[in-house]
């Protein structure tokens, strides 16, 4: 089995994150569960179900997740992650399983109920994003009718886009009004 260095496993941990907030700001497509478990599958996690408490309790850790990537503000940002990792998060321990090598995790173990392991990963994730930065490395996608959360990786200008093509449609739209 092939295993991913560290910091790529931290990656998967933040683009996973990422990406069920992005699944919930869109309002989930059709039935919320499966949209939901279908993004933790997409990630290789392994889900069997969901319960309706499951679901709820799930819904509440995304909420608060992104009341953090909806943050703008460095030292608020940090204050609700604080309070995220507090809630969620266990002390820190290495472990090894299903053919990974060592490594850090932050959840209370494989019975850890899936609102409190995606609490803790997800505000983790962020956490490590953030660490050494001046400014929060996250934004909402500023063209009209998108709202996707992103990433960025400080590299070159202060991005307002989730993507080129956010950027060159907002871009296209002004050159026209000028005209």
């Amino acid at each position: 089995m092939s295993t991913l260095p560290d910091r790529q496993r931290e990656s998967n941990a933040l683009i996973r994150t990422i990406d069920v907030l992005n699944v919930a700001r869109s309002g989930f497509a059709g039935d919320d569960s499966a949209s939901l478990i279908d993004v933790l599958r997409r990630h290789g996690e392994v889900l069997e179900h969901i319960t309706v408490a499951d679901e709820r309790r799930v819904r509440e850790v995304i909420a608060e997740l992104l009341s953090v990537v909806e943050q703008d503000d460095l030292d608020g940002a940090v204050a609700l992650l604080n309070a995220s990792m507090k809630r969620y998060c266990a002390p820190p321990q290495l472990m090894r399983h299903d053919g990974w090598p060592w490594h850090l995790h932050i959840d209370r173990g494989d019975d850890e109920p899936l609102h409190r392991w995606f609490g803790a990963t997800g505000a983790f994730a962020l956490a490590n994003a953030l660490a050494g930065r001046s400014t929060v490395p996250w934004g909402v996608c500023a063209a009209d009718g998108c709202q996707r959360v992103f990433v960025h990786d400080d590299r070159g200008a202060t991005r307002h886009y989730c993507s080129v093509a956010c950027g060159n449609r907002v871009r296209v739209a002004r050159h026209r009004a000028r005209r």
